[in-house]
């Protein structure tokens, strides 16, 4: 009876241990959940701790099976005005995007008014002007360079190197960099003016922002090509920087950014 008594009593405390053990282990892993959410960027109000745990499992173990964390991370791309450039993108590509930060060039670029910009204060973040701004798209390679289209016929471009750097101009002084969009649009079909953002062995990566149809585009440059200066002679395609008149042809496809053919390009 005694020994009966003992081994009941060893079970009990074994299952009192093993229950501590994993309570503390669920608990464990629900704060490691929430770091992610955290992250993230994602509220979880409206979640159960179950749930939570349920999408960092399937997030950590690079699944993304679940409904639920394509909803959330859809729900998400959706607040950072990249839903356009998710659409051709899965679970896990959305994911990584999102977990890179506000800074990425697939989020559109944004609109704003010269009114806007002229009541931005002097000594202000970066951080907090782009609280003021919006988020837009980050064109820029290392250091960030942020893009705005204002009033649909200017741009701002906002360079830094860490969204906490203390900006020294004032909006006026802003206002003083705006550079004129110029998105001409000639007798020429699909016809317009662009930036050159980045140049590989046979396309070329165009910045266009108020432009209606994308505001960033890959053209593919061939033999076909017909490139040259602005008064008319002739160039080749390591000429091909900074501001172009290009036109393209009407087969883009829809990717993100889109891709197309240049036809013609032209160096201003």
């Amino acid at each position: 009876m005694k020994k009966n008594i003992i081994l009941v009593t060893s079970l009990l405390v074994l299952v009192t241990v093993m229950g501590v053990v994993l309570f503390i282990g669920r608990e464990t892993k629900y704060e490691v959940a929430l770091k992610l959410f955290k992250a993230l960027d994602i509220s979880v109000e409206n979640i159960n701790d179950d749930e939570v745990i349920m999408v960092y499992d399937d997030i950590n173990n690079k699944t993304f099976a679940d409904p639920l964390t394509a909803s959330l991370l859809q729900q998400k791309a959706e607040e950072m005005e990249i839903t356009e450039a998710t659409v051709n993108l899965n679970v896990a590509e959305i994911y990584e995007f999102i977990l890179g930060g506000k800074y990425t060039n697939l989020i559109s670029t944004k609109h704003i008014t010269s009114s806007q910009i002229s009541a931005i204060n002097k000594g202000l973040s970066y951080k907090e002007i782009i609280e003021i701004l919006g988020n837009t798209k980050d064109i820029g390679s290392g250091l960030h360079v942020l893009q705005y289209a204002v009033d649909d016929n200017k741009i701002l471009y906002l360079s830094f190197a860490d969204e906490n750097d203390i900006c020294d101009k004032s909006g006026s002084d802003l206002l003083m960099m705006l550079e004129d969009a110029d998105e001409y649009i000639g007798s020429e079909v699909n016809t317009f003016n662009a930036t050159v953002i980045n140049k590989t062995n046979n396309s070329i990566l165009v910045s266009c922002p108020t432009n209606e149809s994308f505001d960033i585009i890959y053209l593919n440059v061939n033999e076909s090509t017909v490139i040259s200066f602005a008064d008319g002679s002739e160039a080749t395609f390591d000429d091909v920087e900074n501001k172009i008149t290009v036109t393209i042809s009407d087969q883009i496809l829809e990717s993100y950014p889109p891709q197309g053919t240049a036809l013609k390009i032209v160096i201003r």
